[in-house]
């Protein structure tokens, strides 16, 4: 037990290190390379005039406070896009539909809507290019019933026209240049998916707030620009992405239809769509000038509940991620991967390793062990502080990291076949999966 308690230490530290030394090298370098590019095309753009496509925006809400559904209505009034834009508002059977109504009422006549089993058939009808000035069109669609997020989506997707499909969370407000932004970016028709550059709409709430704001930050101007160097960003964020239709059209099937243990999926739909764009060989970037504000949770609580479902999400789209990255081939990719999945879980191995040592090696061992603990806290500290600039998030943040969020990804591990939506209620089950014939 004594040697391989010594042994088994020193692994960890070693596979630790490397993962966390090689791993925020890389991600830095490799979204300096991003920014770069992305500067690039937006000079190509200016050179190469407008490019407007027409666009469906779809806004599914599920039991949603009033006040933010219509800051984000607000935000797409305002957009500056020249375009044909199309906006869906789609209510799924939220239960303050009443307080929503003034809202929903505002902008178009609501109009009720059944989702039996024709209506979620999982086909999207083919894009109608259209584009100029002041083509702007609002539906609001009540669903009868709860159907789950992708099926809300679809019941305004069905219905469109447009080129691109933005998709986007009905608490988030988009800045007034961000659809003209990254429409753009669909000019190479190799793209097949765009996400934008996310921050905290509610920054000012409280310390948790401020510190998922920081996080924020890190995931996308870090961690989505790194990936975006190799035209694989692995998640397009679910409350401001965009999609060309055609590449919908070829995997919505499997996205809404999605099983795992043989149950539907009713989480993690931003993770599996971006994994079937990817799987079908398309582009998909992220574009740091397209800005959006979203609402983040003001509570330990309900931190931890949204955190535990996209960690299930996570680890469970690993049986689509990882077909991705062999296909794609790019090591820096995998890293990420293995990264993210692993480093919270290496801490742990070497914490409980080192209390081995207090119990059955001797003291002096445990004294120059303990430099090993510090050296792997310190070199995880130095990349923070340096991205962050902040000493107190290394602390703060790294305190919840450490007492909340690796208890909260032991429990999505554990959980994986558990379909809670865990923040505003459970969605119904879906009508069953049709067959493929």
């Amino acid at each position: 037990m004594y040697l391989f308690l010594i042994v088994s230490l020193r692994i960890v530290f070693t596979l630790y290190m490397v993962l966390v030394l090689g791993h925020s090298i890389l991600e830095r370098l490799y979204a300096y390379r991003s920014a770069r590019r992305s500067r690039q095309r937006t000079l190509v753009e200016l050179e190469q005039g407008n490019y407007l496509p027409s666009v469906d925006v779809v806004i599914p809400c599920f039991n949603e406070d009033p006040e933010l559904l219509a800051a984000c209505c607000r935000s797409l009034e305002q957009q500056d896009y020249p375009g044909r834009l199309c906006l869906w508002i789609v209510d799924d059977g939220s239960a303050n539909r009443e307080d929503l109504r003034g809202v929903l009422e505002r902008y178009a006549v609501p109009e009720h809507v059944t989702m039996g089993r024709d209506a979620s058939d999982p086909r999207l009808g083919d894009p109608i290019p259209g584009a100029g000035p002041d083509r702007r069109e609002w539906r609001v669609l009540l669903l009868t019933r709860n159907v789950g997020k992708r099926l809300a989506q679809h019941a305004g997707l069905r219905l469109g026209t447009g080129e691109l499909a933005i998709t986007i969370d009905s608490d988030t407000r988009i800045a007034p240049d961000g659809i003209r932004a990254i429409v753009g970016v669909f000019r190479d028709p190799r793209v097949g998916a765009v996400t934008g550059n996310i921050s905290v709409s509610n920054v000012s709430t409280n310390l948790l707030t401020r510190l998922i704001s920081k996080r924020y930050r890190i995931r996308f101007e870090r961690e989505r620009a790194a990936q975006a160097a190799f035209d694989a960003v692995l998640c397009c964020s679910g409350p401001f992405s965009v999609y060309r239709r055609t590449a919908l059209q070829k995997v919505w099937r499997d996205y809404v239809h999605q099983r795992f243990l043989n149950t539907p999926c009713n989480a993690g739909d931003d993770l599996h769509l971006t994994n079937l764009i990817l799987a079908d060989d398309h582009l998909v970037l992220y574009e740091p000038r397209a800005r959006a504000f979203t609402n983040v949770p003001t509570t330990i609580r309900q931190y931890r509940r949204q955190q535990l479902r996209w960690n299930r999400s996570f680890y469970r789209e690993l049986l689509w991620t990882a077909p991705v990255l062999v296909r794609r081939g790019h090591a820096y990719l995998a890293l990420d991967v293995v990264a993210r999945a692993l480093l919270p879980f290496l801490l742990v191995a070497a914490l409980l390793l080192y209390l081995g040592e207090a119990v059955f090696a001797g003291r002096e061992l445990f004294v120059n062990d303990l430099s090993l603990i510090g050296a792997m806290i310190f070199v995880n500290a130095v990349f923070v502080i340096t991205h962050t600039r902040n000493p107190a998030f290394f602390l703060l943040y790294g305190l919840l990291h450490v007492t909340l969020l690796i208890p909260t990804r032991l429990h999505a591990l554990v959980s994986l076949a558990d379909n809670n939506w865990e923040t505003r209620g459970r969605p119904k089950a879906r009508e069953p999966c049709p067959s493929r014939e």
